[in-house]
């Protein structure tokens, strides 16, 4: 009946939204810090807890424009070039969307499955 339906669909949203959390956990422990260890040849951990109030920030505003400010003021103190942290976060800040990417495509399936 339409309980049974009801609980279907509640198990979808939550393997829905577990593929969705276990994707962005992939991509911010896997894709970005290889990229970083490919390109910069460091270690990208160091750089992550050197940059932790500003994730902190983010993660509590949800708010790449918000953060901005932070994320300047912690790559100043990475020692990260003003011309390089002021162009890269500035563009960075406003087409910052991988999680929107993640999130979209995996709606997509779902919609896709939910429907038949």
């Amino acid at each position: 009946g339409r309980t049974d339906d009801f609980i279907d669909t509640l198990k979808s949203l939550f393997f829905y939204g577990i593929t969705v959390i276990i994707g962005l956990i992939i991509h911010a422990v896997v894709v970005l810090p290889s990229i970083y260890l490919i390109i910069v040849r460091k270690n990208p951990f160091k750089f992550i807890f050197g940059i932790l109030p500003a994730l902190v920030t983010a993660f509590g505003t949800d708010s790449s424009s918000a953060t901005l400010p932070v994320s300047l003021k912690e790559c100043e103190k990475l020692n990260i070039s003003f011309p390089v942290r002021s162009f890269v976060l500035t563009l960075g800040a406003t087409i910052n969307m991988q999680g929107t990417a993640l999130y979209e495509a995996v709606a997509a399936i779902f919609l896709y499955q939910y429907n038949g």
